[in-house]
Formats: C-alpha cells, sequence, structure tokens
C-alpha cells in the first residue's frame, strides 16, 4: 500500500506500512524507515541542498518509493504467515513453517524465523553496518 508523496509530510513506521503483526517484523521496518530517511536527507544537504539536484521533496519521494518496495515483501510474508495460523490444519503448518530447514535450533534458543520464511531487511542492515 503506498500514498501519494506530499510535500513538507512524510511517514515511516506503522504509519506508513500496512501489514498484520504475524510475522513480527513491524518494528524491523520501522527501524530501516528511520535510518534510512535521515540518511536522505541530510545527503541532500550535504549536497547542495538542491542546488542543480534534485528539490528536498523528490529526495524525499524517492526514499518513500524505496520504503514502500522495501516493506511490501514483508508485508506479503505477515499476509502468508496469517494465512497458515488461519488454516484448517493451522498447528502442523506452523510446526513446519517453524521448523522447516531451522534444524536442531527448533527447541527455541535460536530459531531465527527470517531465515525460515526470508526477509528483506537482512541484505539492509547488513548493507548500513559495512558502510
Amino acid at each position: 500500500m503506498t500514498r501519494p508523496s506530499r510535500p513538507r509530510v512524510t511517514v515511516i513506521g506503522d504509519a506508513a506500512h500496512l501489514m498484520t503483526p504475524f510475522a513480527g517484523v513491524g518494528v524491523n521496518v520501522g527501524m530501516v524507515d528511520a535510518l534510512e530517511l535521515p540518511q536522505e536527507i541530510v545527503g541532500y544537504v550535504k549536497n547542495g541542498a538542491g542546488q542543480g539536484g534534485p528539490s528536498l521533496a523528490e529526495v524525499i519521494s524517492d526514499c518513500e518509493k524505496g520504503m514502500w518496495a522495501l516493506s511490501s515483501r514483508d508485508a506479503a510474508m505477515t499476509a502468508r504467515v496469517l494465512e497458515v495460523q488461519f488454516q484448517e490444519d493451522d498447528c502442523e503448518n506452523m510446526v513446519e513453517l517453524m521448523s522447516d530447514g531451522a534444524g536442531p535450533e527448533c527447541s527455541g534458543d535460536g530459531l531465527d524465523v527470517a531465515e525460515v520464511i526470508g526477509s528483506p531487511y537482512e541484505e539492509t542492515l547488513e548493507l548500513q553496518h559495512s558502510t
């Protein structure tokens, strides 16, 4: 879900992204938004604040498009997990979802659901730490 960009106003995190809570990634989405938006604004200021380049509104609009593209994958994942949890054989589906590919870590001390289901934020955060 997206919204038209508006000058002087932007939203991040839960205010910007519609998704179910059934994968526990909402905070991650908000944290990435809160990291990337200020970086884009600082970059805009450091690069001359629109002198011959894009306006601040264009920079923010481009950042919003990136946020929505990234979060849409997590929103789809939360929808899939929601479906799995509310099917007739939901218990069996959840056991399979939580154990598929996780090996012995399914005991609860080390299970990383993002590894089982996949999360686009792992790459983003790795890139942030490497710069």
